[in-house]
């Protein structure tokens, strides 16, 4: 472009940061040719957040996840929150997790807090570090089938993120229906079972006469 003396101009350009680069810097500068001088500018730096994740265990195999996996009234079940800082900077950061229905409240570690259906942590966590909070629950007896679903959220100085969701599904009982009905099915089967055993044997033993028939008729 040609640019009048004394002039200031200013170009844009727009990009989109792409998924899944969580944790890493976003570096650029430009070059100027003037003639025959060539420039470079000052070089600018932003950095992408590692968003924070969650998972489920049984709390009796705490390392172990479940999920999508299913779960049974009275089970105690450990949810946990990954956060990383990468901002760059310490960061005062706050975690809220509202505890999922169909479950019951049990304990929160790493100073967490509990009221009004909600776990809260709040935290100071230095450039660089990685915490994890957990809490734990039991399920309550509820409807067959019903799905247990949780997410959290963090608060990051002014960002905010939602974790993944993880889900697990109470299943469906058998009914006394349902049980008689396998039963006798079974039952069926064994019956169905032992008849074809015994027209079998029958038919050995019709076989087996017949032949001796005919043995005894050549002598």
């Amino acid at each position: 472009m040609t640019v009048p003396n004394g002039e200031t101009v200013k170009v844009s350009f727009t990009v989109k940061v792409q998924k899944k680069t969580g944790g890493q810097e976003v570096k650029n500068t430009a070059i100027v040719r003037e003639g025959e001088n060539e420039y470079t500018t000052n070089d600018v730096v932003n950095s992408i957040p590692t968003p924070p994740t969650k998972d489920v265990y049984k709390t009796s195999k705490p390392t172990v996840s479940i999920d999508k996996a299913v779960v049974n009234p009275g089970d105690k079940l450990t949810y946990a929150i990954f956060y990383t800082n990468t901002t760059g900077e310490d960061a005062d950061v706050t975690i809220t997790d509202n505890i999922p229905a169909h479950t019951t409240f049990v304990s929160a570690d790493n100073g967490g807090t509990f009221a009004n259906g909600t776990a809260t942590w709040n935290l100071k966590v230095k450039n660089g570090e990685s915490v994890k909070v957990t809490f734990n629950v039991t399920v309550d007896e509820v409807t067959a089938g019903t799905d247990i679903k949780n997410t959290a959220k963090v608060i990051e100085g002014e960002n905010e993120y939602n974790t993944n969701e993880v889900i697990n599904t109470v299943p469906t009982p058998k009914t006394g229906d349902e049980a008689d009905y396998r039963a006798f099915r079974m039952h069926c089967f064994t019956l169905a079972g032992s008849l074809i055993v015994f027209l079998a044997a029958l038919v050995m033993l019709i076989l087996n006469r017949k032949k001796e028939k005919e043995f005894l008729s050549k002598k």
